[in-house]
């Protein structure tokens, strides 16, 4: 196979449409972003809670089902014309319109008073409406809550038509991985020192969460392309990655060690998953995960006006399950209207792209 072709999964049907365990994935996902913001709220005490706040991972797991993804849709669809177009459109129409309407709720939400949410003004709004929040330490979690992961998902849609294109096997995007995580880091280091951004601003930004997706295209090719396990480069890479990481860290650099060690293990969850396992309801739950993400919070916030304000296992639990059963039904009624419109939006786009097309092609 030539370097820049696409990768095409050599095991699956070219006509499936859903890559077997994605879905069950993303409810993964989502029950251990929902799980962790429970717990920041109804704290669990001892050892509960302790694994409870391990479910901020969730975020990166969705980033690297998005990685996955991303990588399948291009292959499934790799004859079309204008491809880098039509999926920047699919993209952003899948991810936008829910998210604007977000902004207006959370505007709105704020007003009643029933959140603890802190004023955004006018230029986070337009920054955030236009997804450029992550570029700002002020507006990238500010409009909605949890926005800052929507900020970066953008870019990576952005950068994925030329990253996937130029580097098409495993090795190439595992040393595109360790490169960008190199270089990120220092301009994170130099963001924190010279111009004193905030840790958690760099950690919420394409600075920390770039190399996870760039590491899950290539777990991609390793599990689909049918090419030999490149074992030299994972193995001078994994080596070099996990000595700089901890070097780092004794230098007060921003390497991360344990969130890359977290990431590791969530690939091998995925990799396990992948093609093996679907659950009904982890299924489910992750067909409405997008929606569940921006409309969870809310549901904690009036949930909060129910409960008493303990740090029990009884609290937490029944805040778990109320937050759960709420979101649920907040979010299968919101992907049933706002992302099925949004998704019909972008096939629309894209179907009067190629209807232009075909109208300027000479007879």
């Amino acid at each position: 196979m030539h370097p820049t072709d696409p990768i095409v999964p050599a095991a699956l049907n070219p006509d499936v449409r859903r890559l077997r365990g994605l879905d069950s994935l993303r409810g993964v996902a989502i029950a251990l972003v929902i799980l962790f913001h429970v717990q920041l709220h109804f704290g669990a005490p001892g050892l509960v809670g302790k694994l409870a706040l391990l479910g901020y991972n969730g975020v990166q797991l969705f980033f690297i089902v998005s990685g996955i993804t991303m990588c399948y849709m291009w292959a499934q669809r790799r004859q079309e014309s204008r491809e880098a177009t039509k999926f920047l459109i699919r993209r952003i129409c899948r991810i936008a319109p829910p998210f604007w309407f977000a902004i207006a709720f959370y505007m709105a939400w704020r007003a009643t008073g029933l959140t603890g949410l802190a004023p955004a003004g006018a230029l986070d709004i337009v920054l955030t409406a236009l997804l450029l929040h992550g570029f700002s330490p002020s507006a990238i979690n500010l409009v909605v809550p949890g926005g800052w992961s929507i900020a970066v998902e953008a870019v990576f849609y952005v950068l994925f038509p030329l990253m996937v294109v130029r580097m098409a096997t495993t090795a190439q995007r595992l040393w595109a991985a360790f490169g960008i995580y190199l270089a990120c880091t220092m301009v994170a280091y130099l963001l924190e020192r010279e111009f004193a951004i905030d840790a958690t601003v760099i950690y919420y930004s394409l600075l920390t969460q770039l190399p996870i997706f760039v590491v899950a295209m290539a777990l991609y090719t390793l599990l689909f392309s049918g090419e030999a396990v490149p074992t030299a480069s994972v193995v001078v890479i994994g080596a070099a990655w996990g000595a700089i990481a901890l070097l780092g860290r004794s230098l007060s650099w921003p390497t991360r060690p344990g969130l890359w060690a977290e990431v590791v293990l969530m690939l091998g969850f995925a990799a396990v998953m992948l093609q093996r396992y679907e659950w009904r309801a982890l299924a489910f739950l992750g067909r409405i995960s997008y929606s569940a993400y921006l409309f969870h919070f809310a549901v904690i916030d009036l949930l909060t006006l129910c409960l008493p304000r303990s740090t029990g296992l009884a609290t937490f639990a029944f805040g778990l399950a109320g937050t759960l059963a709420g979101t649920i039904a907040v979010a299968w009624l919101s992907s049933r209207t706002l992302e099925a419109w949004a998704v019909d939006l972008g096939r629309s786009l894209v179907a009067r792209l190629d209807s232009s097309g075909a109208g300027s092609e000479p007879s």
